[in-house]
């Protein structure tokens, strides 16, 4: 879904519109639906040269690397030992039942 509730719900899958691959909520597939809007692939087109040369030129493609990887690293690690701590507190309360 989308941060601002006056934004379209199906802001993101224009913006991301790719391949046959879709690992959109139900809800935003539906909207998607409702909406009657065809999104082609967008994939395939490259953007102006101007951009991309832009982009080369501001971004610091490792520092982005490695924030992301931190950054996405964590955000799988951290439910995963709350979820590992719940079992243990899950199955501590069990054994003592």
């Amino acid at each position: 879904g989308t941060k601002k509730p006056d934004d379209p719900p199906w802001k993101y899958v224009s913006a991301l519109a790719g391949s046959d691959i879709q690992t959109n909520p139900p809800k935003t597939n539906q909207a998607v639906a409702d909406s009657g809007k065809l999104f082609s692939r967008k994939i395939d087109k490259l953007t102006d040269q101007a951009i991309l040369s832009d982009i080369d030129a501001h971004v610091d493609f490792d520092h982005m690397h490695d924030t992301l990887m931190a950054e996405g690293i964590a955000k799988f690690a951290q439910p995963q030992r709350e979820l590992k701590t719940l079992i243990g507190q899950k199955r501590g309360s069990l054994a003592n039942a």
